[in-house]
């Protein structure tokens, strides 16, 4: 059995595209022999997560990535990350497009791909049967992804799969760009063919009787053990051999993503403490833009200068409160674990510090609540007690990830 990875695999998490979920493809490729399966949804990485669960359970490999389709007449592309820092392009690319569109819709142009391609694995689908309108895309990619840049080529029983080939040779020849076998995978399983015309009605406001040429023509679009991939590519061998090399090339894992507490702002400020002090006075006319009562300003002096101050020492750790009596902290830096505790331990309403700290293990560094027991009424001005009940006035965009409700 030849070895294959397939990399053009669309899950439900593509709404109203997909017919299978992302763990019953994982499943499905592992039954039939894959090296890998890529998960590739429709301008999105979001099947990944369950798709890298099940993986994990049955030890074997996906790489994630993202199909990406344009708003200007780009045919559609998989991108794959190498590493770590490719990864964080691919999700900012994929913002740019959110961004331009109402909620559900991405817009994305292939001058957004070209600014974050560094270290994007890309597979040009070139469309059918118009297939001369890739050879233009071709020509802007080459410069930007040398040898990064392959033409997906795929056999789906439409009638027109050998003269769809022989031209796509021709192109790969002239660009000089590697072919790769690609299934253009919509669900698991020809049974769930039913469920995807289903789907495609909803998403095209039709019904089974009028849907017509919208609906696929075939239930081709599943998972193919490798000797039937083989079989189909005989004529292009070496385009199912090139999965393999492509798969050795996608070392990004979701295995590499760690907690990273983003860097403080603080433009135009003095310090990140006249910042908070800022924030904190500005969330609060906010909160109350017919005047912020007497009890909760008096408070705001506090709160952003003393109790932050002290307990944080600057650093960028996260406060918030349940209670009065109770305050949850999550300190998130290594080196000043003792700073912190010495100057938790040596606030006056603080009677018990013994947990400050993190919970670690082998590999993933853990932010630990920390419950700090409060003496009542000692130390505190009459206004704060009030104050922790209204915290949420500094939950705003600028310091939602520095207090919030817990």
């Amino acid at each position: 059995m030849p070895p294959f990875a397939e990399f053009a695999v669309t899950t439900n998490y593509s709404f109203l595209r997909g017919g299978s979920h992302p763990k019953e493809l994982v499943k499905r490729a592992h039954e039939l022999g894959y090296a890998a399966i890529g998960i590739a949804d429709r301008n999105s990485v979001a099947g990944v997560v369950r798709a890298y669960s099940q993986a994990k359970e049955l030890d074997f490999r996906i790489a994630v990535g993202s199909r990406l389709v344009f708003s200007d007449g780009t045919p559609d592309i998989l991108a794959y990350p190498t590493d770590r820092a490719a990864y964080g392009r691919l999700c900012r690319l994929l913002t740019v497009g959110n961004k331009r569109a109402e909620k559900g819709d991405c817009i994305l142009q292939l001058d957004d791909l070209i600014e974050f391609a560094e270290g994007l694995l890309l597979i040009l689908i070139p469309p059918r049967p118009d297939i001369e309108d890739a050879a233009a895309t071709l020509k802007r990619l080459s410069p930007v992804a040398p040898h990064s840049l392959w033409l997906g080529a795929s056999m789906l029983y439409r009638g027109d799969d050998r003269r769809h080939i022989k031209r796509l040779t021709q192109l790969s020849n002239q660009h000089n760009v590697p072919l790769i076998a690609l299934g253009d995978v919509l669900y698991h399983a020809p049974e769930r063919r039913a469920l995807q015309d289903v789907l495609t009605c909803i998403r095209e406001h039709a019904t089974l009787d009028n849907a017509g040429l919208k609906l696929q023509a075939n239930a081709e679009r599943h998972l193919k053990s490798p000797d039937e991939i083989a079989r189909l590519f005989r004529p292009i061998p070496e385009a199912v051999e090139e999965t393999t090399r492509f798969l050795d090339r996608c070392r990004f894992s979701l295995d590499d993503l760690r907690y990273e507490y983003p860097h403080e702002t603080y433009a135009g400020f003095a310090t990140p403490q006249d910042a908070l002090v800022a924030f904190t006075e500005d969330g609060a006319r906010k909160r109350y833009p017919e005047g912020v009562p007497p009890k909760v300003l008096a408070a705001l002096p506090f709160f952003s200068e003393r109790f932050f101050h002290n307990v944080l020492r600057g650093d960028a750790g996260v406060i918030g409160a349940r209670h009065p009596q109770g305050v949850c902290a999550l300190h998130t830096r290594k080196a000043d674990e003792d700073i912190l505790k010495g100057a938790v331990e040596r606030m006056a309403h603080v009677k018990d510090a013994r947990h400050i700290g993190r919970g670690d293990d082998d590999r993933v560094r853990r932010a630990r609540g920390v419950r700090l027991c409060v003496k009542e009424a000692v130390g505190f001005p009459p206004a704060v007690q009030p104050f922790f009940n209204v915290s949420g006035i500094v939950g705003g965009r600028k310091l939602g990830h520095l207090c919030s409700r817990l």
